[in-house]
């Protein structure tokens, strides 16, 4: 005759199955299923959880440093760990099992120069816009021209006042 579990058979391997799941060796693998990590054109987001729930935002123009690291099995298999650096509470991110992080390390400083770029167009337009100086030192030094030409300096004061110009290039 076969072994019937019954009612308590289940009930007890249920707890058991359970308890394997989130604290055994498949919690790293449940973290890494239910993580999600992307890169937008402003900001790096992390989200990860299942029951808890996490999530991380980083704009990029307060990323300073990014590494990766893989080990030679990671390696094999496109995967490593990157770190990302930045000016915030944490300061450092961790992002394990990262899928190709050679790849991504290079797109986030790619994705950085471009915002940061962005970012020095936007404040330069804006202080341009609200008069609050030039955008240039060739700006500048046609702005002193046109007091030269409207007799407010003279010559020479406007030479000295393009040299210094020049010297903070």
């Amino acid at each position: 005759m076969p072994y019937s579990w019954g009612a308590w058979g289940y009930a007890a391997t249920i707890p058991i199955a359970i308890g394997l799941l989130l604290l055994g060796p498949t919690r790293p693998l449940i973290r890494w299923l239910t993580s999600h990590f992307v890169l937008t054109t402003s900001r790096i987001m992390r989200r990860s959880g299942w029951i808890a729930k996490e999530s991380i935002e980083i704009p990029l123009s307060k990323i300073s440093d990014v590494r990766f690291r893989q080990s030679v099995l990671e390696r094999m298999l496109k995967a490593g760990d990157l770190t990302i650096e930045s000016a915030g509470r944490t300061g450092q991110e961790r992002l394990q099992t990262c899928r190709d992080p050679e790849r991504v390390q290079r797109l986030i400083y790619e994705m950085r120069e471009r915002a940061v770029g962005r970012e020095e167009l936007t404040h330069g337009a804006a202080m341009s816009a609200q008069g609050w100086g030039p955008v240039s030192v060739a700006d500048e030094v046609a702005k002193l021209y046109d007091l030269v030409e409207r007799g407010v300096i003279s010559g020479e004061e406007f030479q000295a006042a393009k040299s210094k110009l020049l010297r903070r290039v």
